[in-house]
């Protein structure tokens, strides 16, 4: 792979990021918009530096799928320790009372996604996490 190869491809993925960023920036929806539904419900975890309406797209098509889609606004940009994240996504899933949930998560998120699966409280609420 050549280095003007790589060289592009990053920033392609940084510009990418740039654009959900500002784009998310910019929306006007709130996450209590998304919690309604009948399928599986399905908790949201951004990556680091992100919030939640980065995932916005996703977050769209589930809930227009008919998932009720939660998310963390806690998190904030996701910049604290992956614990101290994994104990705000179990706080949030007992004080909404999901189970059998699906957590979607990106980079960040699915550290913390997993490290509330393997100390946390999530286990029992949890049915798979992609």
């Amino acid at each position: 792979m050549s280095l003007l190869y790589k060289a592009t491809a990053w920033l392609a993925d940084y510009m990418y990021a740039a654009w959900r960023q500002l784009r998310g920036y910019l929306s006007r929806r709130k996450s209590y918009d998304f919690r309604e539904g009948h399928l599986t419900p399905v908790l949201i975890l951004p990556g680091v530096y992100e919030r939640w309406r980065f995932m916005l797209p996703i977050v769209r098509e589930l809930h227009q799928q008919g998932h009720p889609v939660h998310l963390v606004e806690a998190l904030r940009d996701n910049r604290m320790p992956v614990a101290a994240g994994a104990q705000l996504a179990d706080a949030y899933m007992a004080e909404h009372d999901l189970h059998d949930a699906v957590i979607v998560a990106d980079s960040k998120g699915g550290l913390i996604g997993k490290h509330g699966l393997s100390f946390g409280e999530s286990a029992g609420r949890v049915r798979r996490m992609d």
